[in-house]
């Protein structure tokens, strides 16, 4: 795989991608027709219905966070968007013969979203690892495959459904998404492509202003460390100071091996080991007389048997041997060090990630959820099935040229990530408090025109968003918990919005509360998003300082 950063097998890797997102978020897209058909033929409300959503997205956030930790420690992420797409095919195919709506948070809930779960993230991360450079292109790309899915999937299970029913099309759409396994064949993982193996950071540092030779202290970073905050440096070096410190007690000088001398026995070594090692209970082992190790190889007498001069070495340091602890604690400790291997904790304290974590919560509800209630609000409005197959047909189509315009301006770098996504919120949170004006065919279709464009750039380019704050080192991690703030966001949001429907008898009131949301994540990202990264910056700067002042003090 080497030379495959931006080229190569890079393009095949963003074509399954593409692919992948065509099968999986067009059909995703399409659930509302599914949810206006399982309404009436579970003679359910909107709220009931909801909930299978809800559990969807719990499932989703859980599995995704499992996922992206823990499954890559064991696995890499081929198999498992491979197993994805089985247990996507699995739940549509139980749909098929679910009795009632509480058999749907099953198969649709859980079945369903763990599948979701194991193909989206790790695509992504595999998507990422394979460009640098076009990474805004690439990531746009991809997306866009699941807005050419909601232009053309919507056509075919409408027609589906008309031919073939519910039952019918939920067993075809099942076997559609086991086309994923091909492409998540193609997904083979990337291995390191820069030939230098190992980096050296150079940190300069002025003790004084009136000195002019400063400080240099030297990093080893592997070539997975292209991105590195000072939450890293600063593991690195407490990292390289202790080990330091380990080889520091291992030093004992030995003169060398004095022949003259005989060789001490098993029996004298044990019987002085068990003399100066006296209990903590009964007293502690004093201080070895400097002339009793004066000639320490009258002590060793020759270095050739190395087990009978283990003992003596412990007593020329004066090495207390601690007591073994118990052994629930050492597996507590032993577990609770293997999460803090796994899981890189120490994301959460940068403040540009939490920004990050705030908006998705205020943007991602309304994202989703205006996709699964605009054919049942176009129902209620008294548009045939017909036709509102065509909204969400508009919908992919604009989702499409949407999609791919923002990869254009990303790969030209003339406008701002932030700018382009602030943006986007603030049309469709207007757009969203103009929903009582929308009652015909016609207003549905401008409506649908404006969200298809602008409704789902945000959850297009979140990953961008992650690499930005944190890097691409650190992408998996930043990702699994974003999508358990997306997945809490959606899930508490839905039953919300839903009872909001059946208590007032319209969606007027669900749009208003997602429209807010918009709203508030626009100015967020507006205003909070450079006093956090100021922050942020401040934080790393004084970390970094307060690192190499340490590290000063304990050279000196």
């Amino acid at each position: 795989m080497k030379g495959s950063v931006d080229r190569g097998w890079a393009w095949i890797v963003l074509a399954a991608c593409f692919l992948r997102a065509f099968m999986v978020i067009g059909i995703d897209k399409t659930f509302g027709m599914f949810f206006v058909e399982y309404i009436e033929a579970f003679e359910s409300n909107a709220s009931t219905v909801s909930v299978v959503i809800s559990t969807q997205q719990i499932v989703y956030s859980v599995s995704s966070f499992l996922i992206l930790t823990f499954g890559n420690r064991f696995f890499t992420f081929r198999p498992i968007i491979i197993l994805g797409s089985v247990l996507m095919a699995a739940g549509y195919f139980l749909n098929a013969y679910a009795p009632n709506v509480q058999f749907l948070l099953l198969s649709q809930g859980v079945l369903f979203g763990i599948g979701h779960a194991a193909s989206a993230g790790p695509s992504l991360v595999v998507l990422n690892s394979y460009f640098d450079k076009r990474r805004g292109l690439a990531n746009s790309l991809a997306n866009s495959g699941g807005s050419l899915g909601g232009l053309l999937l919507p056509l075919i299970i409408q027609a589906l459904l008309e031919t073939y029913g519910l039952q019918g099309a939920q067993i075809v759409v099942s076997g559609m998404l086991l086309n994923i396994v091909v492409f998540a064949a193609l997904l083979r993982p990337l291995t390191n492509t820069v030939p230098q193996d190992r980096l050296n950071l150079e940190v300069k540092v002025e003790e004084d202003d009136e000195s002019k030779n400063g400080n240099h202290i030297e990093i080893n970073l592997n070539q997975e460390d292209m991105y590195f905050s000072a939450d890293d440096v600063r593991s690195k070096l407490n990292k390289s100071e202790k080990e330091n410190k380990e080889n520091e007690k291992l030093l004992i000088e030995l003169p060398p091996p004095n022949t003259h001398y005989r060789k001490r026995t098993f029996s004298e070594n044990l019987h002085e080991y068990r003399v100066s090692t006296v209990p903590p209970e009964t007293g502690s082992p004093k201080s070895a007389d400097a002339s009793k190790f004066a000639n320490l190889s009258a002590i060793y007498g020759s270095l050739a048997d190395v087990s009978s001069s283990v003992q003596s070495v412990f007593l020329a340091k004066n090495v207390e041997i601690p007591k073994r602890e118990k052994e629930d604690d050492e597996t507590e400790t032993c577990f609770s060090k293997y999460i803090l291997s796994v899981i890189n904790f120490k994301i959460l304290r940068n403040h540009h990630l939490k920004l990050l974590y705030l908006l998705g919560f205020l943007a991602i509800f309304s994202a989703r959820l205006q996709l699964a209630y605009i054919p049942p609000y176009a129902r209620d409005c008294g548009i045939s099935g017909r036709e509102i197959s065509y909204l969400v047909t508009i919908i992919g189509t604009c989702d499409f040229f949407g999609r791919f315009g923002v990869a254009l301006i990303l790969d030209s770098k003339r406008v701002k990530l932030s700018s382009i996504i602030s943006a986007s919120l603030i049309i469709m949170g207007v757009t969203c408090m103009c929903n009582s004006f929308i009652h015909d065919f016609h207003t549905f279709i401008a409506y649908c025109v404006v969200y298809g464009l602008f409704g789902g750039l945000y959850n297009s380019v979140v990953a961008l968003l992650l690499v930005d704050a944190v890097g691409p080192k650190n992408l998996s991690t930043a990702l699994a918990f974003v999508l358990q703030v997306h997945g809490v966001s959606t899930s508490a949001m839905a039953p919300i919005l839903g009872y909001i429907r059946d208590s007032t008898g319209s969606y007027t009131g669900s749009f208003y509360i997602m429209g807010v949301g918009n709203l508030l994540s626009a100015l967020l990202l507006l205003f909070g998003l450079p006093i956090a990264k100021k922050m942020e910056l401040r934080r790393q700067q004084r970390c970094l300082s307060e690192t190499i002042k340490t590290d000063q003090s304990a050279i000196a």
